[in-house]
């Protein structure tokens, strides 16, 4: 329950990278034609029915690119999410917040899990 609750019902930790961005707004919708093209000219095919901004899928499609490079850029675009996510996280002492920090850590710089272009 707890993992719905966090999840699933709340703004400020859902699981879809572009209600972060977008909210409900009509440029989201470009957004997630934009992202499952990049992801038909990858050849990833993803095997569930999720939105294509769900965090999982698009970790997924990371963990399958040949191109080190291309993968940490396209996570830098996700950073400040994830860091907003964990910070949330952390916030209500939830142990997700520890699987977010790690995630941040494999961005970190100087100034932390931040990137200027929040957009995939």
């Amino acid at each position: 329950m707890q993992y719905v609750q966090l999840f699933d019902f709340s703004t400020k930790t859902n699981l879809y990278l572009f209600d972060h961005v977008y909210g409900d707004s009509r440029e989201r919708g470009q957004a997630m034609i934009d992202l499952t093209e990049m992801y038909v000219k990858s050849g990833f095919v993803p095997c569930s029915n999720e939105l294509p901004d769900y965090l999982p899928l698009f970790l997924e499609y990371l963990s399958l690119l040949t191109n080190e490079e291309e993968g940490r850029q396209l996570l830098q675009r996700i950073a400040p999410i994830v860091e907003n996510m964990k910070q949330s996280l952390e916030k209500r002492e939830s142990p997700y917040g520890n699987l977010l920090q790690i995630l941040c850590s494999l961005n970190e710089k100087k100034g932390g899990c931040a990137c200027p272009h929040p957009i995939i």
